[in-house]
């Protein structure tokens, strides 16, 4: 799975903003969550939370993605990905 997110600052001074998203974690041993790209974004491996803090110039944007992949074993059908 691969996510990007766009952010814009359309005022007429910079902006500090924190931006949050989250990877999935696996309550089982047979699931692996493998990440592979956080673009300088900050994991919580605890809770699976994805923090990038960003200061944008006036009129500027940014783009944030970040990537995961779930590794499992045949035999297990997973939901929701």
């Amino acid at each position: 799975q691969a996510f990007q997110i766009d952010v814009v600052n359309q005022h007429s001074r910079p902006v500090k903003i924190r931006v949050m998203d989250r990877i999935p974690l696996s309550r089982s041993s047979d699931i692996e969550v493998i990440v592979e790209n956080l673009d300088g974004g900050n994991l919580d491996p605890a809770t699976g939370w994805v923090t990038w803090e960003v200061t944008l110039a006036p009129s500027a944007q940014k783009t944030l993605s970040f990537s995961y992949k779930v590794e499992y074993p045949k035999k297990f059908s997973i939901q929701g990905l």
